[in-house]
């Protein structure tokens, strides 16, 4: 399960327990895997105006996540 998977499904158990504030916040970190995974791409073909744009963004949206005062605790599958 890549971590944007991951990320999905908590989303949805927030939105589904009628958290979405919280979801919103997940919904900012998806689009953090998604710069982080672009900018992974970026450097290893070496594009440094990609790159920097890419961590720029990165780092904007994890500043707007923050620790959100997230919890992590252990569920049944």
């Amino acid at each position: 399960m890549s971590l944007e998977e991951l990320l999905q499904e908590v989303r949805g158990e927030m939105l589904r327990g009628g958290d979405h504030e919280s979801a919103g916040a997940v919904a900012e970190l998806i689009a953090a895997s998604v710069a982080l995974d672009e900018l992974d791409a970026a450097v290893r073909r070496r594009d440094d105006d990609a790159a920097t744009f890419h961590a720029r963004m990165l780092e904007r949206l994890l500043a707007s996540v923050g620790t959100y005062g997230f919890r992590v605790t252990e569920r049944e599958r």
